[in-house]
């Protein structure tokens, strides 16, 4: 399981470099920029620390609703 996780996550990463700058993305430089900007690092994993617990509430009122049957087919 860990090799398949590792396999994708190198995939992804080379898919980001391969199409770096295409069709109004940003460039190599402004992702090494990015990565290497320790605030900005700060600002996307307090964001998706906060959406995480929005994901949370949101699939705990789910499971309620589909308990209740509001999912079921008609």
């Amino acid at each position: 399981m860990y090799q398949v996780i590792d396999d994708m996550a190198a995939l992804t990463a080379s898919a980001q470099l391969h199409c770096g700058g295409t069709q109004g993305s940003g460039s190599l430089d402004d992702l090494m920029a990015f990565v290497a900007d320790q605030g900005g690092q700060a600002a996307v994993i307090g964001y998706a620390q906060h959406y995480a617990l929005t994901v949370k509430k949101d699939y705990r009122e789910f499971q309620k609703d589909f308990k209740r049957g509001k999912y079921e087919k008609t």
